[in-house]
């Protein structure tokens, strides 16, 4: 079975996904990353 990230990419290239994702499912996947690499601030800290 494939990773998230694999079947999003096998569905974009027109390849052959285990399943098809939901409409909004990868903007999970979109914001994982961009959280863990922004670094944004805690509640109450600023930048």
């Amino acid at each position: 079975m494939l990773t998230k990230r694999q079947n999003l990419l096998e569905t974009i290239k027109g390849g052959n996904p285990d399943r098809f994702v939901k409409q909004y499912e990868f903007m999970n996947l979109i914001m994982e990353a961009s959280v863990t690499m922004a670094g944004f601030p805690a509640p109450g800290q600023t930048s």
